[in-house]
């Protein structure tokens, strides 16, 4: 018995059909939102995958992740690199937009399907790091009357 995995992307963005196409090419059945709104009642019916991007007006990607994440479902969020913390800290996958138009986005989504998060949790293209490496912060208390 064949099972077809259903993919929800929730995008605006003008790469939106590129990435569409690449889910269907991954042997998905894909589903649309273009807000969160629209996202966020579509997770209430069973899907495999959550493929968001970050910017969904008031809302955004990181909380339809969450609320994915929590429903036991993967989420990948396409986001660029400043937000790449953020979406592993939530337990997400975050993808360059340049990388999820390149066509990586095809093999992310085989491997979180086939059910090996641990191949694919992190970032996937150039320029990745291993999920492994446990990200510390440190901050510097600043004097505000010294700002310019």
């Amino acid at each position: 018995m064949i099972v077809v995995r259903s993919v929800l992307l929730v995008s605006s963005h003008s790469f939106a059909n590129e990435v569409a196409t690449m889910i269907e090419a991954a042997g998905c059945r894909l589903m649309r939102a273009k807000t969160f709104q629209t996202a966020k009642q579509q997770l209430t019916k069973a899907k495999d995958l959550l493929v968001t991007e970050l910017k969904l007006g008031e809302f955004n990607g990181l909380q339809l992740a969450l609320r994915s994440l929590a429903a036991g479902i993967p989420a990948i969020v396409i986001a660029d690199s400043c937000f790449e913390r953020e979406v592993e800290q939530l337990g997400a996958v975050w993808m360059s937009p340049t990388s999820a138009a390149s066509g990586e986005l095809t093999s992310l989504i085989t491997r979180l399907l086939q059910g090996t998060p641990s191949e694919a949790s992190g970032y996937l293209g150039s320029g990745g790091h291993d999920p492994a490496v446990t990200l510390t912060t440190s901050f510097e208390v600043v004097d505000p009357s010294t700002w310019h």
